[in-house]
């Protein structure tokens, strides 16, 4: 797509489009190594195998309510004498299997397993008990059948429940335990390595100087990372080439699966080093400069496992770099899911350059989506209540009201 070696400057000259750049991460290669966890440590993990069930759904006949369990032809015989109690886990063998007498009935608790000889369930608020408290009357009208769950309605042994590809959130889980699986054969996570840049940044709470600025770079990829569940470290690179190639090969474990992220350093500045460390530690330049805004020197590069994501400084454009670009790169190698699309329709006229497809930050509201007139790579007034980035294509200077778009949440 582009060339990897020569003029850096010549280079830079050369910008793709977003598409494009989709395209080269699209053909990144996945990661196909597997391993087993505990079902305690799969949330957000993908699952390599197909999963069955190992018992069917529900496992035994049972109630679906509190109640009582009869014959529905004892009806005829008018009130019901009162038998045992049944209780969800504890199996009362002489009321289960032992066929009572004509006329008779069992209390039953939800999920308690139902007697062989039982067809039928009334819930306890439709019945009354007769003054000596030993015998039931129905004060509803059941058909026989009702509120029983019977062994294997809802899935059969050896069904599949889950297949290969799929993202395990909490249900999922769920879903698992419930039919006995106590671990999972899911596939390696690249582990994220998060490198912020600049002499200039300050962590938070300390004392800001004059022309210190913020690390909030730092605190919105770590919150990013970790609501993926994906493992990571950080660290920061200074303003020095030769040291920080020193820190990143400590950091680029080779053979394993990494995904690095920097923030800063990747524009044209003097201090802008990203691509010739990059080139300096092996790495195979993919692009470098997008024909979007914010965001426009963006940067991918591959060696080995690793690949490299250089993100520009600025706040908004690591936002964005984040939802536009590492999203679609891990669900490209690490089949992770895309962020949620919508197609909405714009509240407001938005201006944007003609040349450049704009990832402009927006709030939903029902159908329709506000475009903030603060789009500033370094403004955050518009994070202060957006809740979507809305995709504006390029070829166009001016976004009309009404128009149809794409927007995303995370």
């Amino acid at each position: 797509m582009l060339a990897t070696t020569g003029d850096l400057r010549l280079r830079w000259l050369i910008m793709i489009s977003y598409a494009q750049a989709l395209t080269a991460i699209n053909s990144l290669a996945s990661i196909d190594a597997t391993e087993q966890v505990p079902l305690s440590a799969c949330l957000g993990r993908v699952l390599a195998q197909d999963l069955f069930a190992r018992i069917p759904s529900p496992a035994f006949t049972n109630s679906a309510m509190d109640g009582y369990a009869f014959r529905y032809e004892d009806l005829k015989s008018g009130a019901l004498k009162i038998g045992a109690t049944l209780v969800a886990g504890v199996h009362n063998s002489n009321a289960a299997e032992s066929v009572p007498a004509k006329g008779t009935c069992v209390r039953i608790m939800t999920g308690a397993a139902l007697p062989a000889w039982a067809d039928t369930v009334v819930p306890r608020e439709s019945t009354k008990l007769t003054d000596a408290q030993d015998q039931l009357l129905i004060m509803s009208s059941p058909s026989k059948g009702d509120n029983i769950r019977h062994l294997g309605e809802d899935l059969q042994e050896g069904s599949k429940l889950l297949a290969v590809g799929t993202y395990l959130d909490a249900e999922r889980i769920m879903v698992a335990a419930a039919f006995g699986h106590d671990a999972l054969t899911v596939y390696v996570q690249p582990e994220v390595v998060v490198c912020t840049t600049g002499d200039e940044l300050i962590e938070p709470g300390q004392n800001l100087p004059f022309g210190g600025v913020y690390n909030s770079n730092k605190y919105f990829l770590h919150a990013a990372v970790q609501q993926l569940g994906l493992s990571s470290q950080f660290s920061h690179l200074v303003d020095d080439i030769d040291k920080a190639a020193t820190s990143l090969k400590g950091l680029i474990k080779p053979g394993k699966p990494q995904f690095l992220i920097t923030t800063g350093a990747v524009s044209a500045g003097d201090l802008d080093y990203i691509p010739e460390l990059a080139k300096r530690l092996d790495f195979k330049t993919i692009f470098h400069k997008v024909s979007i805004r914010p965001g426009k020197p963006v940067f991918l590069a591959v060696r080995d496992q690793t690949i490299w994501l250089g993100l520009p400084g600025n706040p908004l454009a690591t936002c964005t770099g984040w939802y536009y670009f590492a999203r679609p790169i891990l669900t490209a190698v690490a089949r992770l899911p895309q962020p949620r699309h919508h197609w909405l329709t714009l509240a407001n006229d938005v201006a944007k350059p003609e040349a450049l497809r704009c990832f402009f930050r927006g709030t939903i509201n029902g159908d329709q989506i506000s475009v903030h007139s603060k789009q500033g790579s370094g403004h955050y007034h518009a994070s202060l209540t957006n809740n979507a980035y809305v995709e504006l294509p390029e070829g166009r200077s001016l976004i009309t009201a009404k128009t149809r778009v794409e927007a995303i949440t995370a």
